[in-house]
């Protein structure tokens, strides 16, 4: 006897509804914009403005929430846990800042100081961690562009290393990959690994 299923894959399914948060989010946006007015003397005016504002913080920290989870999802299935926490941590940090930041055009706070002493920051801070910001922009890279797996065997050829480096794949986070050598386990920065030429392969059979 047959059965008809209407099962969704679970990933899809998530992806849909982050999709759907983002929508309404727009739409928030775009109601407060062409209808709401916090300093109206129009109650009506005043109300749409409020009520849209909220309805975009809502969807938009949910819309985040699910982004992050799904994206840790993701990445711990191709480069395990370390590299997942990681890139939750970062996809939430920088999707709360963003939803934060139109939050308070909504409400119509003035943002000009905060931005101004972002800015400032962003650029000291930058300059202090730019040999870490650039493992982390590589590692992301690396996620992204995924030229190996957990378990390969991938040999490095660059000048910076004097030559070659082989080993097998423990784990990649964003600041460095992990190798288990002949000489034990070396860390590699992720800009490093980036700049390499790299080749791939399995373990040797023991």
């Amino acid at each position: 006897m047959f059965r008809l299923t209407t099962e969704v894959p679970i990933g899809r399914l998530r992806l849909k509804r982050i999709v759907l948060y983002g929508l309404i989010a727009v739409a928030a946006i775009g109601a407060s914009a062409g209808y709401g007015d916090l300093h109206s003397d129009n109650d009506a005016k005043k109300s749409v403005g409020i009520g849209a504002a909220l309805l975009f913080v809502v969807v938009g920290v949910a819309a985040i929430h699910r982004l992050a989870a799904e994206s840790s999802r993701v990445v711990r299935a191709r480069t395990g846990g370390t590299a997942a926490a990681t890139v939750e941590v970062t996809v939430s940090a920088t999707g709360y800042i963003f939803v934060l930041v139109v939050a308070l055009d909504l409400f119509e706070v003035s943002i000009k100081n905060l931005l101004l002493g972002g800015a400032i920051t962003g650029v000291v801070l930058g300059i202090a961690l730019q040999q870490i910001l650039g493992n982390v922009f590589a590692g992301v890279a690396l996620l992204l562009a995924h030229p190996f797996n957990i378990g390969d065997r991938i040999l490095l050829r660059s000048g910076a290393y004097g030559g070659e480096v082989s080993g097998t794949v423990m784990s990649v986070n964003l600041t460095y990959v992990i190798l288990q050598t002949d000489n034990g386990v070396l860390h590699v920065p992720n800009a490093g690994v980036l700049a390499s030429a790299i080749s791939t392969g399995t373990p040797p059979a023991e």
